[in-house]
């Protein structure tokens, strides 16, 4: 491959599996797994998708930044199809997909999203965390997977000088929940950013409720 990008890692509790699903670029992308019981050790790749093999997958867009989860005894996926928006699909195998859906999101006009990640929360909702090329991390909220409404901006490009290690882009975010605090679900998002000269990167995190997290801690 060229280059490899666009890694998402889930837990399959059945297995007490870890799943490390990425892309691979070489003219066209393959959608990449490995698997591991301890973190350290990991299986040879395994290619679950082929964009050179639509009818194999059932799926004919490219996919960028692949966003997964395991429930029900499914993969459920989000991911970015070049120019023409989010989409959604599930799968049994994670090779062979279906109820491929183009996913509406509303309340912002043209969001412009390039990443993304998807968590399913307790409340029984979905949230969708979108990075927008505008320099604005949003979270969108919905019920079934493919319809979502903006609920926040979580944070955003300051575009000041020395003010933030993420003052001019902000990257992929993903959100987590972790338990409850005050009788609420508390939450976790962790985020990259770069700074004004993009000499330098980071990994912050935000934490708290969802319509009042906070920054909390800045770059690596």
């Amino acid at each position: 491959y060229a280059f490899m990008s666009d890694t998402h890692l889930i837990f399959i509790p059945g297995t007490q599996t870890l799943e490390c699903w990425y892309r691979g670029s070489a003219g066209t992308t393959d959608i990449i797994r490995k698997t591991s019981t301890d973190g350290v050790n990991w299986s040879p790749r395994e290619i679950m998708i082929r964009e050179s093999d639509s009818v194999s997958s059932g799926i004919s867009t490219r996919i960028v930044s692949p966003a997964l989860i395991h429930r029900n005894n499914e993969y459920h996926m989000w991911w970015i199809a070049n120019g023409v928006g989010i989409y959604y699909a599930k799968s049994i195998d994670g090779k062979a997909w279906n109820n491929i859906t183009l996913c509406t999101l509303t309340g912002l006009t043209n969001p412009n999203i390039w990443h993304l990640d998807c968590m399913y929360a307790s409340s029984n909702k979905y949230y969708l965390t979108g990075y927008s090329r505008t320099g604005h991390l949003y979270i969108y909220e919905g019920t079934n997977g493919t319809t979502f409404t903006y609920r926040k901006t979580a944070l955003a490009s300051s575009w000041a000088k020395g003010k933030d290690f993420f003052a001019s882009n902000l990257y992929r975010g993903c959100l987590v929940e972790c338990g409850r605090k005050d009788n609420s679900p508390f939450y976790r998002m962790y985020f990259s950013g770069h700074n004004e000269t993009y000499k330098y990167a980071g990994i912050g995190v935000m934490e708290g409720k969802l319509d009042t997290m906070s920054h909390v801690s800045g770059e690596l």
